[in-house]
């Protein structure tokens, strides 16, 4: 006769041990009442309960009544909560870089998360989108990590040399994996145009792929230059991504994305259509794939990230596709002129034009043997050093270094403001989840903000910034262009 499941899947029996049973946790029987206390005889306590009893009824009506309100009838409990501890002590945490330098030097309001990094395992992905201040932080985080008792790992696949280096130089040692040699697919075939991209030989180039049934990504490097192609590309398929949303519509907008431009499936040979005109934004974070892309020139790291969302896998029948690179950009607009010099010195230099993955690192090595290049990795250090020098010497995490918190978030250059018209519907929300009021919130760089308060269209309302401009859910927020004199930011 077989034994009941529980029995069938136990492990042997350990002496002296109960035998461990999957799914099932044996718990000592607790008892329905508690044990009694250590005290005097039980008849003696019943003598005292029968005295009180007699000078109780002795004491007549009045004497009852207030002995009942001075001990009256406990309430039912109410329903136990999850305690602080349930909260904070979560086994997997998403987090920004912004929120893991603030940790270390906010005090006590982010102590819990400082506490959260030791003995952890920091996982760190594409860490080469960021820019050589944010990026020597992080590696000053990471030495802090180190002597936290926690282990770090690093995910790109367009992290240059001089940068692993520096992360092997903050950690002692690092074991670096790599893609075996002559696994990559041939994807794309690389064109340079020394034509704007919002050209009308460029636009109508978009306008044919979309006739010819290909899902195209444009690929900009400001917000108000995505919004204005975006404007002139008539498609009745086709979405606008960029960081200038209210973060519940660019949810839904990724959301749409990723359902409606996934990886390309093998064999997969029909058409699939539509247009997506993005900035940077698209760079990170979304698996997508698309037929054709055209993209401005932008740092090497940036134009191999564009690149992989254009025949992802290299399933596309017509494989390698078109990758077209437009030149022809305005210096400082995000970009320097030093990092655009760079890439397009890589682009020109390397072997092509058919690029695989393996191209990458042939980029990489060109862009960063420029003065460019070193002068990003001699920056990088720098602000390692001086980061760990200012910002983690505290005594204790406990320490209050508030003062450094303003610092670093204008160091990111980026606030969060709020519509003046999502006032109310923000506050009602904030009552009730702050994390759901959230999602109205839009960030912007602190020279647009500057721009708008200048202008009398900002106002600081509990502690935040309110904005008086226009909005639209297809197109974002809609700023007025800065002046030329002035260079706009990334993103």
């Amino acid at each position: 006769m077989g034994l009941p499941p529980a029995r069938r899947h136990a492990r042997p029996a350990t002496p002296g041990l109960a035998p461990a049973v999957p799914g099932l946790h044996r718990r000592r029987p607790r008892p329905l009442h508690p044990p009694p206390r250590p005290g005097p005889r039980p008849e003696a306590a019943g003598h005292r309960r029968a005295a009180r009893h007699r000078s109780t009824h002795a004491a007549g009506p009045s004497r009852r009544r207030r002995l009942h309100t001075r001990c009256p009838r406990r309430p039912p409990s109410p329903r136990p909560r999850r305690s602080d501890a349930a909260v904070f002590s979560r086994r997997v945490r998403v987090a920004t870089p912004h929120q893991l330098l603030r940790a270390a030097i906010a005090g006590p309001r982010y102590s819990s998360v400082l506490l959260e990094q030791a003995n952890a395992l920091m996982v760190l992905d594409e860490l080469h989108a960021c820019d050589p201040k944010t990026f020597g932080r992080i590696c000053a985080c990471m030495r802090l990590w180190q002597q936290l008792g926690s282990r770090v790992a690093v995910l790109s696949a367009t992290l240059a040399q001089p940068m692993i280096n520096l992360i092997e130089d903050t950690l002692g040692s690092v074991e670096i994996r790599r893609a075996p040699s002559g696994t990559a697919p041939t994807r794309h075939r690389l064109v340079l145009d020394d034509d704007p991209i919002d050209s009308q030989t460029s636009l109508r180039r978009v306008g044919q792929w979309l006739d010819e049934g290909h899902s195209v990504l444009v690929i900009t490097n400001t917000v108000n230059a995505a919004q204005q192609v975006f404007d002139r590309l008539h498609h009745p398929d086709k979405m606008l991504l960029h960081s200038r949303f209210r973060a519940r519509d660019r949810a839904e907008i990724e959301r749409r994305l990723l359902r409606r431009h996934p990886e390309r499936k093998p064999g997969e040979t029909t058409p699939r259509g539509g247009l997506v005109v993005a900035t940077q934004a698209v760079e990170v974070s979304l698996c997508l794939d698309f037929d054709r892309g055209i993209t401005e020139l932008a740092p090497i790291e940036a134009i191999a990230q564009r690149a992989g969302r254009i025949n992802r896998r290299g399933r596309h029948p017509d494989s390698p596709v078109e990758f077209r690179v437009h030149t022809h950009v305005t210096p400082n607009r995000p970009y320097g002129e030093g990092a655009l010099d760079a890439a397009l010195a890589a682009l020109r230099t390397a072997p092509g034009p058919e690029l695989s993955e393996e191209t990458i690192d042939t980029w990489l090595g060109i862009a960063y043997a420029t003065e460019w290049g070193q002068n990003r990795a001699a920056g990088a250090r720098r602000h390692r050093d001086e980061f760990h020098r200012d910002f983690l010497t505290f005594p204790d995490p406990f320490h209050d270094r508030r003062e450094f918190a303003d610092r670093l978030d204008e160091a990111f250059d980026t606030v969060e403001v709020l519509l003046r018209q999502d006032l109310d519907t923000y506050q009602a929300e904030a009552d009730k989840d702050p994390l759901l009021a959230a999602g109205l919130l839009i960030p912007i760089h602190h020279s647009r903000l500057a721009a708008l308060r200048t202008a009398g269209r900002a106002e600081y309302i509990h502690r935040l910034w309110v904005v008086d401009a226009d909005y639209d859910p297809t197109l974002g927020l809609i700023l007025n262009p800065q002046p030329a004199a002035a260079p706009e930011t990334i993103l």
